[in-house]
């Protein structure tokens, strides 16, 4: 937590404390390797699986905390994923796999948002459609929601498109590795 400590504030890190199954999963990430940064946009976060990176933007602090969670939640079903791969399974699985993965990184936010504010009445916040369908366990709506939703990564895209579009560049860069494996074999 004291490394929480220099990156954001005393606050955020007291209020992340009241879940231990926060505090014990962002232990669990230090060991595998990762970093929390603070994130330069407002209000949005990132898990780079890749580079061991979870970064969280500016915004009110029990969004922070969601944002934290949230991330975390990406990160640890990161494991699921990586059985749903381009080369092993179809277009639809694919991308239904990145929508279960995105409902589950809101439940996981959600779960540990209730830990930490179980003791404060009742507050407005300005989560989105998609928590608020998770919050009344509205798992059918949720999921319909991720994927009629918009991904910003320069330009909007939807959800599924998104994820179209990376299954099939996932594809394409196994193909190639897989004739190019076949043409080092065949020069032996």
């Amino acid at each position: 937590m004291n490394k929480l400590r220099k990156q954001f504030s005393a606050q955020f890190c007291n209020l992340v404390a009241k879940s231990d199954t926060l505090v014990a999963d962002i232990e669990k990430l230090r060991k595998w390797g990762f970093k929390i940064l603070p994130g330069k946009v407002n209000c949005t976060g990132d898990a780079d699986i890749d580079n061991k990176v979870i970064r969280v933007g500016r915004c009110k602090l029990i969004c922070r905390i969601y944002i934290l969670a949230h991330e975390i939640g990406h990160v640890l079903n990161s494991r699921d994923l990586k059985k749903v791969s381009a080369h092993r399974s179809s277009i639809e699985q694919y991308v239904f796999a990145e929508i279960r993965d995105e409902a589950k990184a809101i439940r996981y936010a959600m779960d540990r948002l209730r830990e930490i504010y179980a003791d404060r009445p009742r507050e407005k916040h300005h989560f989105d459609a998609w928590t608020r369908s998770a919050k009344a366990g509205r798992w059918a709506q949720l999921l319909r929601d991720i994927r009629e939703s918009l991904i910003t990564t320069g330009k909007s895209v939807p959800f599924e498109e998104y994820w179209a579009d990376s299954y099939k560049k996932e594809k394409r860069a196994a193909q190639r590795k897989r004739k190019k494996t076949l043409e080092q074999k065949k020069k032996k």
